[in-house]
């Protein structure tokens, strides 16, 4: 039957037994030892995970006849540790975000301010103009582009990146920077054109147009990120819908006409859901090309266009018209 430490023993034990739960890292205070039974042990522990105590774990009998509780008790201590501390729970694999949300984190975090419009008045300029496009990623309809110049009297309030605008509350600013402006336009390319020269030019050519459609004209440009193929200066701004008001209203503008652009479009072409997805690759949009293959105003050089193996629709009011233009031809020759 083994002896009951003296105190001197036990104070040693437990000096052992904090040192190594100290270096763990995982307990924050303990309870003193009780020997209600000299042939076993009682440990009680403060858990830094859970803040409870840990159960009382009853260990078996020391070993008589060593010259001091360290000798006596190392087996204990090694085996208290992995009794007593918290199983460290698994974590899940992080999930990898798409481009497309890991774009949106970023936005978010930016604030929409006058910083570039004030270093662009310091300069001389007087009628700076946002520029920016929306409809880029989209498979169906045109690419719009809008240029909106703001009177530095009035402050829109709310002015951030459309794509982190709620429809309402995009239609609610669309009319107070139509309203209160001192300049806007707005410009389109359609599918066919962007078929032709590419959306990237496609975009720069819907903004140039927008901009030359300003009147008063600009002085100075502030552009989402593009240059453009005009004299004046200008500024391009990566994440600029995000950090420039006048890009933000300028957003803000295209994106809301689109919107109704496409959405005019929806009863004639009910099978894609336009009305909700605005020409994005949304799964039912993709489904209903695969399915029903593309309409006439569907971007032909995008992949997930031309990839799909149903023909392209065409549109009845199109083989109805077909006979006058030969008529017409014939007469001609």
């Amino acid at each position: 039957m083994g002896r009951r430490l003296s105190r001197r023993g036990e104070d040693d034990l437990l000096s052992d037994c904090h040192t190594t739960f100290c270096r763990e890292g995982s307990f924050t205070g303990f309870k003193p030892f009780f020997f209600a039974d000299p042939r076993s042990l009682t440990l009680e522990v403060t858990s830094a995970h859970s803040g409870r105590y840990v159960p009382r774990i009853a260990f078996p009998p020391c070993v008589t006849g060593a010259a001091s509780a360290k000798m006596r008790y190392p087996n204990i201590i090694r085996t208290l540790i992995p009794l007593a501390l918290p199983v460290k729970p698994k974590l899940a694999p992080a999930k990898t975000l798409s481009k497309a949300a890991a774009k949106l984190r970023l936005l978010k975090r930016l604030h929409c301010t006058l910083k570039f419009e004030k270093i662009a008045w310091q300069s001389g300029a007087r009628l700076i103009a946002g520029v920016d496009e929306v409809g880029r990623g989209s498979l169906f309809g045109p690419v719009v582009a809008a240029a909106v110049i703001l009177d530095p009297e009035y402050r829109v309030r709310g002015l951030r990146d459309s794509k982190l605008l709620l429809a309402e509350r995009r239609e609610v600013l669309a009319e107070r920077i139509r309203e209160h402006a001192i300049a806007w336009a707005i410009a389109a390319v359609d599918a066919a054109r962007i078929d032709q020269i590419n959306i990237y030019q496609a975009s720069r050519v819907a903004m140039r147009e927008a901009v030359m459609r300003l009147d008063p004209a600009p002085d100075h440009l502030l552009i989402d990120a593009l240059r453009l193929d005009c004299d004046l200066p200008q500024r391009a701004i990566i994440h600029g819908d995000a950090l420039s008001a006048s890009i933000a209203a300028a957003s803000i503008l295209a994106k809301v006409e689109r919107d109704r652009m496409v959405r005019e479009w929806d009863p004639i072409f009910p099978l894609y859901g336009l009305a909700s997805n605005k020409g994005y690759s949304t799964p039912h949009h993709l489904a209903a090309l695969r399915q029903h293959g593309p309409s006439p105003l569907h971007r032909q050089s995008f992949a997930p266009v031309w990839n799909n193996p149903v023909p392209q629709e065409v549109l009845a009011f199109m083989l109805e018209e077909r006979p006058e233009e030969e008529f017409e031809e014939m007469k001609q020759g």
